[in-house]
């Protein structure tokens, strides 16, 4: 649901109106209803609404009852846009994107993944996870309107940070992590999690030690390049980008977190990143089928430098059978 600032001053007194007006705490990120439904309006409980309107709280209804608002309070259209331009804006968006955004009713992670290693032509699943990402609410939250405006641009082409990017979208979702601001940050983080590498030198980045004291930095460099950037992140999405090069095993960087201290969303984001570079970390030449079986059979040996838990790996078993 949606919900959008008014004025408590366009309220007549003595009214009932046929709306729940709420109270938006944004410290605390808590809604609790001022004012009923069909409920008048007291002088007491407009100067209570005013007061906390003075000190900045944000009173406010659903957006599906703006209309009725209009019609019964002295206030206009032009006038409640401008207590709401970030909503109007992403209303604006979203009507321009319903006509462009398609999403088939039937759809299968397990068999577009398997068509898409099948094929080695990835961009089926992103075109999905595009139009699922741009299909979000915009009012969710800032980082939700982020993530989707730069996916918008991004998830056009079959680019390899852009497979890992769609393929986290939907491989979190198996487990259960379906919040849409969860979702966004894990997306955000695996497209963004290796800008420090643009503050390292060639030779630190393809050097054959991938432990060296410089790469190892390369994850605190990502949040320090960002936080001088317009993008701001919030503090899960700086999480996944610090830990996703921690390992199970304590035997990560940059700060050799134990299996128990690492989010489920960065180990499935440095899943990502380990199964679709794979070749170029460990100079071989292994089909991307091979790849996800190495990955699914727990061969330990065949993994290389990073060790996920089978809770994290199962689940690519699953995926990898054909029905």
């Amino acid at each position: 649901m949606n919900y959008i600032n008014i004025d408590p001053n366009t309220l007549e007194v003595e009214k009932k109106f046929e709306f729940f007006i709420f109270l938006f705490e944004e410290y605390s990120h808590k809604r609790t209803v001022l004012l009923d439904y069909l409920t008048e309006l007291t002088e007491e409980k407009k100067n209570e609404m005013l007061a906390l309107y003075d000190k900045n709280a944000k009173i406010q209804i659903l957006e599906e009852d703006i209309e009725v608002f209009l019609e019964v309070c002295s206030c206009d259209l032009d006038f409640l846009k401008s207590l709401n331009e970030i909503f109007f804006k992403c209303r604006e968006v979203r009507v321009k994107r319903e006509k462009t955004v398609f999403l088939e009713e039937e759809f299968s992670f397990k068999d577009t993944l398997q068509d898409c290693i099948q094929s080695d032509d990835f961009l089926p699943l992103i075109v999905r996870a595009r139009n699922e990402i741009l299909s979000l609410d915009l009012c969710h939250t800032q980082d939700v309107s982020n993530t989707s405006a730069i996916v918008e641009k991004i998830f056009q082409k079959d680019l390899n940070f852009v497979r890992e990017a769609s393929f986290v979208y939907f491989f979190a979702q198996t487990f259960q992590l379906k919040d849409p601001q969860l979702l966004c940050d894990i997306v955000m983080a695996s497209m963004v999690k290796d800008f420090g590498e643009f503050l390292l030198s060639r030779s630190d980045i393809f050097s054959d030690d991938m432990k060296s004291d410089n790469y190892e930095k390369h994850p605190m460099l990502t949040i320090y390049y960002l936080s001088k950037s317009l993008l701001k992140l919030n503090k899960n999405t700086m999480r996944f980008i610090l830990e996703h090069h921690e390992s199970a095993d304590g035997e990560g960087f940059p700060r050799q977190k134990k299996q128990e201290q690492i989010e489920t969303a960065s180990f499935i984001i440095s899943l990502a990143h380990e199964i679709f570079n794979y070749n170029d970390i460990y100079k071989e030449k292994k089909s991307l089928m091979d790849i996800f079986r190495i990955f699914a059979s727990q061969n330990l040996a065949a993994q290389g430098r990073i060790r996920f838990p089978e809770a994290i790996t199962d689940p690519l078993k699953i995926t990898l059978i054909r029905n």
